[in-house]
């Protein structure tokens, strides 16, 4: 026997050394040369199997003699066969494979006795077979080893073991799945404990058994089946596979009839309509179990077959014949119902190169090795049937269309199926695990492991390797040349995910993997943990390929690895698997820095799975990365928003045990992400900065607070300000709770008067109920005027009163009793443009040049205080000069006057003051009420001109808004411009013209015009809120004053809220190409615009 070079000393060194290099390198080729399509020699090629058919006895004299292992196979269903039968007749799967076995094992040199029911006696090819009445319990317990085939007799098995008293081992070797009766009796420990080996035919199998029986687990090996011999050779290393499969396709069933024909039939129809002429072959009947037809259950079945259309039924034949025509079969059609524990058909159909489509069930996703489509097993066999003819149809279709890679495919999965020389193979791998099992009996540590691995390398039977592996690591966990075994190892066993957990784990022990150690395989293992053909959980998956990241991050592999890793994320949040989601999405996040929607994906993980710090924190990031992206979208805004209240909600819930660098990190990122919507973000910098647990509980419940008044909850808001209340700690507590109180009664008054107005107006209220309003209206008024008031709370109500005096004026303007309004004179109407002015000396200009050829006079209302009550210089009248091409249009109407009160009085009070400008206007003519930076369109102008005595009086224009810079642009229109004829805009009042508009009362113009708001920089910027009657704006800012102010700096260099916006800014902004819907005039002078700052930095007007 010729010394196998593998590991010659005991030792963690030696499998680290030159010799486990070896190994590793070897395993790789060997894995490599399978996916190229080249034959796998064995890791040893001049090792013989010898030395594992000889035992070695001591003799009476003291002497040593060697001999033959003897074997038995005791197949308890006592069927009538030899290893002839398989050449004429079908045979079931476990039947099959003991002959092929046996054979093999012959070959070897092994004695062996096949015990069955059959009905001639004697030797098969070096195969004794004998019929078990011959064969007492004295004689069975005579072999070396007996193996039981199939069930679990507990009777029997403890006579057995009774009977064996020279050392005989006795071995269970079953291809039944765990749930069948014929092994129940596992579940008694004293009948398990008879076993000295378990052999399953997959690793599926293998952990169904130990989990139902609690078997020992070093007693559990794994010895597959392999194709039958009749099918190696069937197309030569230059043949064209696909020549041979014809098309229309033509399919095949092979299995047994109740594990899925039923299902394939009822999808045959959809598959014919799909692909005209496709023909079924069916080759299944009991005949491999030996049941006669006129006792076959399936009888129905096969006529059905011979019925339908397309379907011809072939019954049961030989495994020589059955090679012969799955040569020319282009897939089969395999909806299986019945878990496999390993699948001989399958293996067959590989072997000859058919497709393969079937189901993803049982040891099925470890046999197909990723060769195959594997679907989902829906409950419903009809459901079934539909989905898979739509996946059989795809399949089909895919692999025609694509011929190269069809052909690559179909030589790499025959190589996987290995049908030359399989069983020969399996030979050897049974006779080093019984060689084991009968000469060692060290005590199991490391280096007995690790001599151990000799035999198993020699034969390459991967499984045992992969379990000796796998014990040595359970008793050293970072044995670095284990795990690099491992990976090979689990690669050649189609485990991806199990290989890439092992690299990770290997590279994480700082082991130097030389290239040519894993690039071979690196491609198939990311298909196999993409497709999941490993049947490992979703975020194992993800685990593996996080650990292999350092590997793969700078180099090749790094855009197979985002690829692989996008369709785990998409795969989980299918399955609503938030956790392997979200790591999937950060793995792509670490691979691509830039990247804004996987970030939020992630968030959107994370906030599943209730870490709200987290989504905050991806959201921040991805805000970082590019602001606008982010906030330019609804959906995108809608889901911070969504964020930001559930971890507001859960802070709450959680505020009592909530650490301080817990509660640091969470209220951090809230404040970043509220700060980029706009919202008042100091709460949550105070929440985050405090020590003190009630003081944070206080913050959190005013922040809350805040959204329910956000979202017109006031009932709550003021619920929850009661509560924030900290008597001695915060003295303005009770002014804001009771701000919150008096604004709740606006409301309520606000809503009686909603629907007063909504009665009256359709008739179901006394003749009274304009009275009535107005006495409400009043009564409001006066309220919102007390000094008490929440300005942000006073500018809702504000907006709200105005549009319901607008209604009701606008009911008696145009009412079933009002005088009907004057008809358009015939030589048409005139056009006046109506506006405040605060200091827009160059939006003036733009909008005077834009719009003077269509307008007849232009009212510019400009007031000697501002909205908040301070003195302002007349700006127009000192640059009247600048504009003095314009004189005889422009009618200048200066407000001296001052009505007192708070902010919005003023605001209209001003506009009010446009109907001073009107004077010399007919009744007719087209008034148009807006602001000095709303400017609609000249055509659109020209068309309200010409609007007839038929048409609407009252008209909404809809505007593009464009906030800070030029080219950022929201994505809702403008609603605030009103467009009606002088007599109504006298009737209803020049102010409640603009609320009408909000309310939707008015023939709407979209794409209307522009609306260039807060141009100009930041000092016009700080300007405007000073002077503009948003006073709760300027609160907020002054709460913040060193914060805002960077952050504004910040916004105007960049033009991207990378730090957050001040409270009440506009976030939601999208870049536009300034082009030909913008004005001409503003286009024709861009570079003077440019040079004023007024186009966003970074970017090309």
């Amino acid at each position: 026997m010729q010394a196998v070079a593998f590991i010659t000393q005991m030792g963690r060194q030696m499998l680290q050394g030159q010799q486990m290099g070896r190994i590793v390198r070897q395993q790789a080729a060997a894995f490599r040369r399978v996916h190229s399509h080249q034959p796998v020699p064995s890791l040893y090629p001049h090792a013989s199997n010898s030395s594992q058919i000889m035992l070695t006895a001591k003799m009476l004299n003291g002497g040593m003699v060697q001999r033959v292992m003897k074997l038995g196979f005791l197949d308890t269903t006592f069927g009538d066969y030899t290893p002839h039968t398989v050449r004429a007749a079908p045979l079931g799967g476990m039947q099959s494979a003991a002959c092929y076995l046996a054979l093999a094992l012959a070959r070897a040199g092994a004695d062996v006795t096949l015990v069955n029911g059959t009905a001639t006696p004697g030797a098969v090819d070096g195969v004794m077979c004998r019929h078990h009445r011959t064969m007492p319990l004295s004689l069975l317990a005579q072999f070396d080893v007996l193996v039981v085939m199939g069930g679990c007799d507990r009777e029997g098995a403890l006579n057995l073991r009774g009977a064996m008293t020279h050392g005989q081992k006795l071995v269970l070797w079953t291809q039944h799945a765990g749930d069948q009766p014929s092994v129940a009796n596992l579940s008694d420990a004293t009948t398990a404990a008879v076993w000295d080996a378990f052999v399953f035919v997959s690793r599926w199998q293998r952990e169904d058994f130990i989990r139902r029986f609690g078997l020992r687990r070093d007693r559990c090996h794994i010895l597959r089946n392999a194709p039958a011999p009749y099918f190696a050779g069937l197309f030569p290393d230059d043949a064209d596979i696909q020549a041979a499969k014809p098309w229309p396709p033509i399919l095949a069933y092979t299995s047994t009839p109740f594990r899925g024909l039923d299902v394939l039939l009822a999808a045959m129809p959809q598959i014919r309509a799909a692909i005209p002429g496709t023909i079924l072959r069916v080759y299944s009947s009991l005949e491999a179990y030996q049941v006669p037809l006129d006792r076959d259950p399936y009888v129905g079945l096969y006529e059905q077959c011979r019925r339908m259309d397309g379907v011809e039924y072939v019954g049961g034949v030989a495994q020589p014949v059955l090679a012969s025509a799955l040569r020319s079969v282009t897939a089969l059609a395999y909806p299986n119902r019945f878990a496999e524990t390993s699948c001989i058909s399958v293996m067959e159909a590989m072997a000859a190169g058919c497709l393969v489509v079937s189901s993803r069930l049982g040891a099925l996703p470890e046999t197909t090795a990723g060769f195959a489509r594997l679907l989902p097993v829906p409950a419903a066999p009809a459901e079934h049937a539909t989905l898979f003819a739509g996946v059989l149809v795809e399949e089909l279709r895919r692999h025609r269309d694509d011929a190269a890679g069809t052909h690559s495919h179909l030589r790499a999965q025959m190589a996987q199926a290995g049908a030359e020389g399989g069983w020969d193979r399996r030979a050897a791998q049974w006779l080093s695990l019984l060689s084991d099992m009968l000469t060692d009996g060290r005590e199991e540590n490391v280096s007995s492991l690790l001599f151990r691995l000799r035999r198993p390398a020699t034969v390459n039977d991967h499984d045992a390797m992969a379990d000796l592996c796998e014990r040595i690591l359970v008793l050293d966990p970072v044995h670095a040349g284990a795990w690099r075994l491992a990976v090979q190892i689990q690669a050649a066993l189609a485990r991806p995910t199990d290989a890439l957990l092992s690299l990770g784990r290997a590279l994480r022990l700082d082991v130097s993997l030389a290239p040519t150690e894993w690039q071979g395989w690196m491609g198939a293992l990311l298909k196999g943990v993409s497709t999941g053909d490993d049947d490992r959980p979703l975020g194992l998956r993800v685990r593996a390929l996080c650990g292999v990241w350092p590997l793969l991050s700078d180099g090749p592999w790094v855009s197979s690895l985002i690829g692989t890793a996008r369709q785990l994320a998409t795969q989980a949040q299918a399955a609503g698997d938030g956790a392997a989601m979200l790591s999937a999405c950060l793995l792509i996040a670490n691979a691509l820095p830039q990247d804004i929607g996987i970030r939020l994906a992630a968030g959107l993980a994370a906030h599943g799975l209730g870490d709200h710090a987290l989504a905050l924190e991806l959201a921040a990031a991805a805000l970082r990365i590019d602001s606008a992206a982010v906030l330019g979208g609804r959906q995108r805004r809608n889901l911070l928003t969504l964020w930001l209240s559930a971890a507001e909600q859960s802070a709450l819930a959680a505020a009592d045990g909530m650490g301080m660098a817990e509660a640091g990190r969470l209220f951090s990122a809230m404040a970043l992400v509220a700060a980029a919507l706009g919202e008042d973000a100091s709460l949550a910098r105070q929440a985050a900065k405090t020590t003190d647990a009630d003081q944070r509980r206080s913050l959190m419940l005013r922040m809350i607070a805040a959204r329910h008044r956000l979202a017109g909850r006031r009932d709550q808001q003021v619920e929850l300000l009661r509560q924030a209340v900290q008597p001695g700690a915060d003295p303005d507590g009770h002014r804001r709770l009771n701000a919150a109180r008096l604004a709740l009664s606006q409301r309520l008054l606000l809503e009686m008067l909603g629907t007063v107005l909504t009665e009256g107006a359709n008739g179901r209220m006394g003749v009274d109920w304009r009275d009535t309003a107005r006495a409400l209206m009043v009564q409001i008024g006066q309220l919102l005027d007390l000094p008490a008031n929440d300005e942000g709370e006073r500018s809702l109500m504000w907006g709200t009163l105005r549009g319901y005096d607008a209604f009701l004026s606008w009911f008696d303007a145009t009412g079933p009793l009002a005088a009907p309004l004057p008809l358009p004179p015939p030589q048409g109407r005139k056009i006046y443009d109506c506006f405040q002015f605060y200091n827009e000396l160059d939006l003036l200009d733009l909008r005077l040049a834009e719009l003077s050829p269509v307008v007849d006079h232009f009212v510019l209302v400009e007031a000697a205080f501002t909205h908040a009550g301070a003195p302002k210089p007349l700006y127009f009248a000192e640059n009247r000069h600048r504009f003095a091409r314009y004189k005889d249009k422009i009618i200048h109407v200066v407000v001296e006057d001052d009505p007192g009160g708070f902010a919005w009085v003023r605001e209209a009070h001003q506009r009010q003051a446009i109907q001073r400008g009107l004077t010399a206007a007919g009744p007719a003519d087209m008034v148009i009420v807006s602001d000095a930076d709303e400017i609609l369109r000249p055509e659109i102008i020209s068309r309200l001109r010409a609007m007839g005595a038929d048409g609407p009086s009252l008209f909404a224009p809809h505007l593009d808004i464009h906030l800070y810079f030029l080219n950022l642009r929201a994505p809702d229109p403008w609603v605030s411009v009103a467009a009606a004829p002088v007599e109504l805009v006298r009737r209803v009042g020049a102010n409640n013209m603009r609320y009408l508009a909000k309310q939707g009362i008015g023939q709407v113009i979209a794409s209307a015009g522009w609306h260039f708001t807060w141009m100009g920089g930041i000092d016009r910027f700080l300007a405007k809120l000073d002077a503009f009657a948003h006073r709760e704006m300027v609160g907020t800012f002054g709460a913040d004053d060193a914060i805002n102010r960077a952050r504004l700096e910040r916004f105007f260099a960049t033009g991207r809220f990378e730090e957050g916006a001040i409270p009440g800014m506009w976030t939601a902004l999208t870049r536009v190409p300034i082009d030909e819907g913008f004005p001409a005039t503003l286009r024709a002078r861009l570079a003077d615009f440019v040079r004023m700052g007024w186009i966003a930095p970074g970017t090309s007007p």
